[in-house]
C-alpha cells in the first residue's frame, strides 16, 4: 500500500492547483482577442494534470481499485483536441512518468494485469488523441471551405436592391 494521505487532502490538492487555470479562463473569456493565449493556458492546465494524475493513487483505500481516478483524470485529457502534434504525446507522456515514478519511489507491487491494462489505457490514449486531432483538422478544414464557398456566394448575388 501506498504511504496513507488522506484523499480528501489529495482532491483538495487537485482542486486549488486547478483553481488559477479556472479563474485565468474566465478572465480571458472578456478578452476575445486573446484566443492563442487561452489555448496555451489550457494547454498548462492539462499538462500540469497529467503530473498530477500519478498523485491519485495516494487516494486510494485499501481493496480500491489503484487506477480509477488516474483513468478518470486522463480521459478527460485524450479527449480533447490537440492543435500541435506532439502535444497530445507530451501529455500522455507525462502522466505516464509520473505513475511510474510514484510507483517505483513507493514500492507498489502492481499485477501483472493491471500493468497490461495501464499499458494498453495509454496506448488507447494515444490513439484518441491521434484520431481527435486528425478529426478536429478536418472539421476546420471544411468550415474553412465552406466559409469560402459562403463568400462566393454572396459576392456572386451581387448588391441588393
Amino acid at each position: 500500500m501506498l504511504p496513507v494521505i488522506a484523499s480528501e487532502w489529495v482532491y483538495l490538492f487537485l482542486l486549488l492547483a486547478n483553481l488559477p487555470n479556472l479563474f485565468l479562463l474566465i478572465w480571458l473569456q472578456k478578452r476575445p482577442q486573446a484566443a492563442e493565449l487561452e489555448i496555451r493556458i489550457c494547454f498548462a492546465n492539462l499538462a500540469v494534470n497529467a503530473i498530477l494524475s500519478g498523485f491519485t493513487l495516494y487516494s486510494t483505500q485499501e481493496g480500491s481499485s489503484y487506477f480509477f481516478e488516474l483513468v478518470l483524470m486522463m480521459m478527460v485529457i485524450c479527449v480533447f483536441p490537440y492543435y500541435k502534434a506532439g502535444h497530445g504525446l507530451s501529455l500522455v507522456a507525462l502522466s505516464l512518468l509520473m505513475i511510474s515514478a510514484i510507483i517505483l519511489v513507493n514500492h507498489v507491487q502492481v499485477a501483472w494485469q493491471d500493468a497490461y491494462d495501464l499499458f494498453l489505457f495509454y496506448v488507447i490514449g494515444q490513439a484518441c488523441i491521434v484520431l481527435r486531432r486528425y478529426w478536429f483538422r478536418q472539421s476546420s478544414c471544411y468550415n474553412y471551405i465552406l466559409h469560402q464557398a459562403n463568400g462566393t456566394l454572396f459576392v456572386a448575388a451581387g448588391p441588393m436592391n
